[in-house]
């Protein structure tokens, strides 16, 4: 019976030891998504068009300086883009300018001058050169809170961004995630309801193993 004790404590250790380990070392440069997947071209810009997403909500610990955009060049050669960050008020809270690419379709990270932080957002991408530039994006149901613009008219599409920042370790999303998390749980409940249920996840699932391993060496 020590010898299945051992080996469910083992196991358990390894375990949690592998998630710790995989928490700190990993890490990522996304901030966060809308989640629009770059599935077609949605609309061309011709020369100083652009088309804008909006409203999109930067949720807390979202913050960002970067946006990666799907596009492709259609003739005239490729043009650099131009991607602002608008604040509800009409405000560029952010800006920058990615040179384009020859090809029909590739993904471009533009950095911006400044982080943007929490809050309600229009992020807008415009041609900034004399070709014609396609923007990828989804079906206006891909982000179900926000739409696509060009010039102040819908299009009835959604345009795909990813937004980034520097990387970090998945450890420090963890109090953001607990509270995103809040979401799905009844008002009432706290996020220790989280801690809690881990916990139980971590005594109850192996005494339950050893408990089984012993039934089954009485059988």
């Amino acid at each position: 019976m020590r010898s299945a004790r051992a080996v469910v404590a083992g196991i358990t250790v390894a375990g949690v030891v592998l998630v710790a380990a995989i928490a700190l070392l990993h890490r990522t440069s996304l901030a966060f998504t809308p989640g629009v997947v770059p599935a077609t071209s949605v609309v061309t810009l011709g020369p100083a068009q652009q088309a804008c997403q909006q409203p999109i909500d930067v949720p807390d610990g979202g913050e960002f300086d970067r946006v990666r955009v799907v596009v492709g060049a259609r003739g005239g050669g490729p043009a650099p883009l131009r991607v602002a960050v608008r604040g509800a008020d009409g405000r560029v809270l952010a800006a920058g300018t990615v040179a384009g690419d020859p090809g029909a379709r590739s993904e471009r990270r533009v950095r911006l001058d400044r982080t943007v932080h929490p809050g309600r957002v229009s992020v807008c991408v415009a041609n900034a050169g004399a070709g014609a530039t396609n923007v990828f994006g989804n079906a206006d149901a891909a982000a179900r809170t926000s739409t696509a613009f060009r010039d102040g008219r819908p299009l009835h599409a959604d345009l795909s961004f990813v937004f980034e920042r520097a990387p970090h370790s998945l450890a420090s999303e963890l109090p953001d995630i607990l509270d995103r998390a809040a979401l799905f749980r009844a008002p009432w409940l706290g996020s220790w309801i989280y801690v809690v249920l881990a916990a139980l996840l971590l005594v109850v699932a192996p005494w339950l193993l050893v408990r089984a391993v012993q039934a089954a060496e009485r059988d």
